[in-house]
């Protein structure tokens, strides 16, 4: 049994900001009361108990199936904790109401030209106390934070815990090899999700949408609070954008694992493993990557974070198989006289590994603000394309002649503007007006990583050859020939995941090279998508 202890980061930026408030020179408006202009203090997560079961057992019974001390039968159960990763402390801590930030521009500068740090002026030194000295004057003191974007963490935040579980046989079926099969699962309770903790109800309702909202959840009225601002009208009048960090993510993995393993038959040693698994979850991280994994984080329904983004997880890899063999010709091994010493101490290496490619979810940039997107999506709209016709190409894309082009709003066109067929199109723009034309709502776009949404799959293969020659009873040289990627199979990454693109030379739908990004350090240092031929010598003592 373990008892673990993550002690609450955010609590230092509680004190901080306490401090600051209640000191001589606050940040903000002293008449509000503490708990709107100081960081939450979150209690303490004490329950943090961590179980762990196993057992292996060597049956001795049903020799003709068990054999005689080689079959083992193993599982086990624990639950494991996991803290919380300073990222999260440090979108807080910097942010309202932990810092009051203002911006420095030649505008500002305006009265005072030859200021040291004016930026874009020719005089602009940006540096130091320079801009300490010319920003000061310009922050504005005594506001209310609630007018500033905010992140933060749930009151309840806590550290997320997994249940994970297996059960697997053993067999010896030679001296020389042995096979395994296992069950492996586990289900994450509490993992991280970042969540619009204070969606703005004026586009849904504008946009004649105002059903889709909850009962009871109604929008700010209050004459010059925070969330009655700007013309949008928020669900908390004490914020404006709100972004918070909870704990309601869950996961669910489970796998058939598979494993033979060759030790030294005949000269050949190898390890042959298979996996097949599913995964899903609601969010696969907090953060969104903009390609596979985790496309865009936020869900595109405020009000249904959980189930409504349920599905594959971006993590998903249904079939694993990796290959590793070593073959030590047996003939010459002695290396005796001079045709043992040119011919003898071969090695053949061979390594093969497949990987599913990893799953993204189609996604569109700002063609609407429907779904709040408030600048939480990072530039990417948290509304989702319409899924319309599957069996259309993958990347067929009907838009919002209006949204799009400025023209027809609802008419459904393409990247040329011409109109088109929703069955023509496997993904349609998701706005207001196409969800009208469509009889849907915006929040029934596309699922998260839908079906067929995947990137390349990982084909990498390398072999060698070595030839070791012993020179004296100290000294060995050994000379290698390597081939990565010798079938040359392309490894092209994940797809361009917005269907804004479409249309473009290397739009949505069209596959990246490896000419850019991580995929070329990829396939350099694990031989993916490009061949490389490698000579080397080494003198071993």
């Amino acid at each position: 049994m373990r008892w673990e202890w993550f002690q609450q980061a955010q609590n230092f930026l509680h004190d901080r900001s306490l401090a600051n408030q209640t000191g001589p020179h606050p940040l903000w408006d002293t008449t509000l009361p503490l708990n709107l202009t100081t960081v939450a203090e979150t209690p303490q997560d004490l329950n943090n108990f961590g179980p762990v079961l196993g057992f292996a057992w060597t049956p001795h019974i049903w020799q003709g199936l068990f054999g005689q001390e080689k079959t083992v039968i193993r599982g086990g159960f624990r639950i494991a904790y996991d803290p919380a990763f300073y990222n999260i402390f440090l979108n807080i801590a910097t942010s309202a109401p932990t810092v009051n930030a203002a911006v420095l521009n030649a505008t500002n500068c305006a009265g005072n030209p030859a200021g040291p740090a004016c930026i874009g002026l020719p005089a602009a030194v940006p540096t130091g106390t320079a801009v300490q000295s010319s920003l000061i004057p310009l922050v504005p003191v005594g506001v209310n934070p609630g007018l500033r974007s905010q992140t933060d963490v749930s009151p309840k935040f806590h550290n997320p815990y997994s249940e994970q579980w297996n059960f697997g046989v053993q067999r010896q079926l030679t001296g020389r090899v042995a096979a395994e099969v296992r069950y492996v699962g586990n289900h994450t309770v509490g993992n991280f999700q970042s969540v619009n903790a204070n969606p703005n109800l004026e586009p849904i309702i504008d946009s004649g949408f105002a059903s889709v909202i909850p009962a009871g959840v109604v929008p700010c009225g209050t004459p010059g609070a925070p969330g009655l601002s700007n013309g949008r009208q928020f669900v908390d009048c004490n914020h404006t954008v709100h972004r918070t960090r909870d704990n309601g993510s869950f996961g669910k993995y489970e796998s058939l694992q598979s494993e033979l393993r060759i030790q030294n038959w005949h000269g050949l040693a190898g390890n042959i493993s298979y996996t097949f698994s599913k995964n899903e979850d609601n969010v696969s991280e907090i953060f969104s990557t903009f390609g596979a994994g985790n496309t865009v984080t936020f869900a595109q329904n405020p009000f249904n974070p959980s189930a409504g983004e349920a599905g594959v997880s971006g993590i998903d890899f249904p079939h694993t198989l990796a290959i590793s063999l070593i073959y030590n010709l047996p003939f010459l091994s002695n290396q005796q006289g001079l045709v043992g010493k040119l011919f003898g101490g071969i090695q053949w290496n061979a390594t093969y590994r497949y990987l599913s490619g990893q799953p993204y979810t189609v996604s569109q940039f700002l063609a609407s603000t429907f779904c709040d997107n408030a600048g939480l999506g990072g530039g990417a709209d948290l509304c989702r394309p319409f899924l319309s016709n599957p069996n259309a190409p993958f990347g067929a894309v009907g838009f919002d002649d209006g949204a799009f082009f400025g023209g027809t709003p609802g008419l459904i066109v393409d990247a040329n503007e011409n109109p088109i067929s929703p069955s023509a199109v496997h993904w349609i723009e998701n706005t207001p007006d196409t969800a009208k034309t469509l009889g849907l709502t915006p929040f029934n776009g596309s699922s998260r990583n839908q079906s067929g949404a995947r990137g390349d799959a990982a084909n990498a293969t390398a072999m060698s050859i070595f030839k070791n020659t012993k020179l004296t009873e100290r000294f060995n040289m050994r000379l290698e020939f390597t081939v990565f990627n010798p079938f040359n199979i392309q490894f092209k990454g994940t797809p361009d995941a917005f269907i804004d693109d479409a249309g473009t030379p290397t739009g949505f739908g069209l596959v990246r090279g490896n000419s850019t990004g991580g995929g070329q350090v990829n396939a350099v240092q694990q031989g993916i998508g490009i061949r490389r031929v490698q000579l080397g010598a080494k003198i071993i003592f």
